[in-house]
């Protein structure tokens, strides 16, 4: 049995492509969610997808070198700690 941190994981990876990063916020974070690491703090679904279409855009391909870490509430993130910068 897959369990709820795995199948969001797994999920989230798929999405995180263009073309699917506002599905992917939409689906999978909270209205209010934060993000954070030692260079940036962003709140709310927008600046997420601000952020994430611009990170995809600077990178051709992703190669996942390590796992972020976030917090659950009712099956959505609200808070997503990420070692990328």
């Amino acid at each position: 049995m897959v369990g709820p941190g795995r199948q969001l994981f797994d999920e989230q990876f798929s999405m995180f492509q263009p073309g699917k990063v506002d599905a992917l916020i939409d689906r999978h974070y909270d209205a209010n969610a934060v993000l954070m690491s030692t260079a940036i703090v962003l709140r709310g679904q927008n600046a997420l997808k601000g952020h994430f279409h611009a990170y995809l855009t600077m990178f051709a391909k992703i190669e996942v070198l390590s796992l972020d870490a976030s917090v659950l509430k009712n099956g959505k993130v609200t808070r997503h700690f990420t070692g990328a910068r």
